[in-house]
């Protein structure tokens, strides 16, 4: 397995969608601090809160990165005949599949931190030391190496069962989108007000407060616990957590990386059973 994962980073590392990916994610990551940074200027807003609220920023992108990267680093095996030429020297499929997911998770893991580091120098030169608890901070950075895990294992999973490499990318990107879209409604009733203001207008044209009235799509009970499940279940929505990591300090860190294993576990588990019995010709 050694051998195969030591072929595998040579690969990646001489591709152009890896340090494609990473120069875009990290370009990206540094754009989004500049407007921040700009937009402090003109309003002389608190520097280091604003660094703080950018050094994550781009990671909300990272799923849908890692949905191209897994789908066309492994479709090219399958394209270039690769993993039948392992399997005819005597490869064992449970290696093949494990070494090419790990080959995935380091380069994904390493366009992520580079965006976050990218930022970082960016930072430090123009503003100083961020407003943030380092203890927080890396924190945050543990969930990001779980989200990259379980978004890893979820697109390898395709990448590895659709020999088509056009067709698993099709599968990744819409799947990545999907996540995003469901996860952005998710977050978007979960921090619904649980009040709204009503106004009116008088004949001068001025708005006058009248009254707070219960929000109709504030949730209670059962249906908050579900949709909080849902936010830190899926791994868009752990994404969506940490981009904005400095705005909402509360993180259920601990219960997002064990949801984060259970969908690694998961995925690989029927990954591997479905690629032993796949007809590789």
């Amino acid at each position: 397995m050694r051998k195969l994962l030591r072929a595998n980073m040579v690969r990646i590392r001489k591709t152009k969608i890896f340090w494609g990916g990473m120069v875009l994610l990290a370009g990206f990551n540094v754009w989004t601090f500049l407007n921040y940074y700009f937009q402090a200027k003109t309003y002389k807003l608190a520097m280091p809160e604003i660094f703080a609220e950018s050094i994550f920023r781009a990671i909300v992108m990272v799923g849908i990165l890692i949905s191209v990267c897994s789908s066309l680093v492994t479709g090219t095996e399958y394209d270039d005949g690769t993993i039948r030429n392992k399997l005819m020297i005597g490869q064992a499929r449970i290696h093949i599949y494990l070494a090419d997911e790990l080959s995935c998770l380091a380069a994904s893991m390493v366009q992520a931190f580079a965006a976050v580091a990218a930022v970082l120098l960016a930072g430090f030169l123009l503003i100083g030391p961020p407003d943030m608890d380092a203890r927080h901070f890396f924190k945050v950075c543990l969930v990001l190496i779980f989200v990259c895990v379980s978004y890893v294992s979820v697109f390898h999973m395709f990448s590895m069962l659709v020999t088509s490499k056009s067709h698993a990318a099709m599968i990744n990107v819409l799947l990545a989108f999907a996540l995003l879209i469901v996860s952005a409604m998710v977050e978007q009733y979960l921090y619904a007000p649980a009040f709204i203001t009503d106004y009116i207008t008088t004949e001068n044209g001025v708005r006058e407060v009248v009254r707070d009235i219960p929000n109709p799509n504030y949730l209670t009970g059962t249906k908050r616990a579900v949709y909080q499940f849902l936010h830190d279940f899926l791994p868009s929505g752990q994404n969506m957590q940490v981009s904005v990591f400095s705005v909402q300090k509360e993180m259920h860190t601990a219960l997002m990386c064990l949801y984060a294993a259970v969908v690694t576990l998961g995925t690989n588990a029927v990954g591997m059973i479905l690629f032993q019995r796949k007809d590789i010709k």
